[in-house]
């Protein structure tokens, strides 16, 4: 790897972790799907999975009808990610898309950010059908800003373990671990049917620690865009000396294989 700051990837990649839309609490970079393809393109990222960020602050089922205007002639580059809540509605909905064959994976509100915690007594009806439709799931670690711009804490490690625990067969993508949550990552991964996003996991030499333990099969290049750039992670992935096949693992085949039902 040179200094020249002309990066582009080497392998295909899609993005596991993009956010679109304008929420109430924070206005997006980008306004269109073509800012996003531009945003995409200067990084080399070909596909990406967007689900609709006002998911996490106002309703799942809103996003999830806000990101069918994300998707609307873009289908062969945006994957779609819906979103999915506690409510009976949302499970409605999601099984509705999931009939019309486009539900290959659904991503669960910030559990901290609307105060309902993320345990099986509230949760459990979605997460049955989840688990029996092996449908991959992503969890957010990450913390929030609420309506006061204040950061929260987000759903708890603890309750989330539970769930995994309750929920044998749930394939979950736990997303936004970061250098707090080092302590977390291997018993997690420890867990089979658990994947992990890299879009914030900048402890060093972790990534290749998790590799060497784990294999590349379990990890997932995602950049957590637009909380976070595009690049850095994608970069620095690139920079970690690893053999090709594990670079196209985690910055593409992981994620295509989970959304085609595979998993190791």
């Amino acid at each position: 790897m040179t200094s020249d700051l002309s990066f582009k990837a080497q392998v295909p990649v899609i993005d596991a972790n993009v956010g679109v839309g304008h929420t109430n609490v924070r206005p997006a970079p980008i306004d269109s799907p073509d800012e996003l393809l531009a945003e995409m393109h200067r990084h080399g990222v070909e596909r990406a999975l967007i689900y609709h960020q006002q998911g996490n602050i106002l309703s799942p089922i809103s996003a999830n009808e806000f990101l069918r205007e994300w998707l609307e002639g873009h289908e062969d580059v945006f994957i779609p990610q819906w979103m999915a809540g506690p409510e009976p509605d949302s499970l409605a909905q999601l099984r509705e898309l999931r009939a019309a064959g486009e539900v290959s994976n659904v991503r669960f509100h910030e559990s901290g950010a609307s105060g309902v915690p993320f345990v099986d007594w509230v949760y459990c009806d979605i997460l049955d059908w989840l688990q029996e439709e092996q449908i991959p799931v992503w969890i957010s670690l990450h913390d929030h800003w609420d309506s006061t711009w204040t950061q929260r804490s987000n759903t708890p490690v603890t309750e989330i373990m539970d769930i995994l625990a309750a929920y044998p067969d749930l394939i979950a993508v736990l997303v936004g671990a970061h250098y707090n949550h080092s302590h977390y990552v291997r018993p997690f991964l420890k867990r089979p049917n658990t994947y992990v996003d890299l879009s914030r996991y900048e402890v060093l030499r972790a990534i290749e620690e998790l590799v060497d333990e784990f294999g590349p099969d379990r990890l997932l290049y995602g950049s957590f865009y637009p909380r976070l750039a595009m690049g850095p992670m994608l970069y620095y992935i690139h920079t970690l000396g690893f053999e090709e096949a594990t670079l196209e693992a985690i910055c593409a085949g992981n994620l295509l294989r989970l959304l085609k039902g595979g998993r190791k």
